[in-house]
């Protein structure tokens, strides 16, 4: 017997989909669990982080950009262009690899502020 796919939505009803934060959280968390369990852990500068462990270089024949995220996008039935071009739009920068989506910028940005102006910014909502 084969298993049947979720019903395939199109790149507009994926972003209306998507539109609904209970939907988005839904499919961010569900989605970073499974990069955390394929991912290792790196050190980097006192602070872990996951990685794909590979050069982001189209040359790089080992690097599989979105290997695991056009997978979850077909067994969601969502359109994995629109997922993709709907996150760039909601974490304000271009994703080039699924591992760019475990980063949290804001969190780097305000370590490397809290690093050279020696200043707490806790509870400070940075801006873009």
């Amino acid at each position: 017997m084969i298993a049947r796919l979720p019903h395939q939505r199109t790149a507009h009803m994926t972003h209306l989909y998507l539109s609904d934060p209970k939907h988005l959280k839904k499919f961010l968390r569900e989605f970073r669990n499974i990069l955390k369990s394929n991912y290792q852990i790196i050190n980097d500068e006192g602070e872990d982080r996951y990685t794909c462990g590979q050069q982001h270089d189209h040359r790089n024949p080992n690097w599989k950009p979105f290997q695991h995220f056009e997978r979850y996008c077909l067994k969601e039935g969502l359109d994995d262009f629109e997922v993709r071009d709907f996150l760039e739009k909601y974490l304000h920068r271009r994703i080039i690899c699924e591992c760019h989506i475990l980063i949290d910028e804001k969190a780097i940005r305000k370590r490397d502020l809290m690093r050279q102006f020696g200043v707490d910014f806790e509870g400070v909502e940075l801006v873009d």
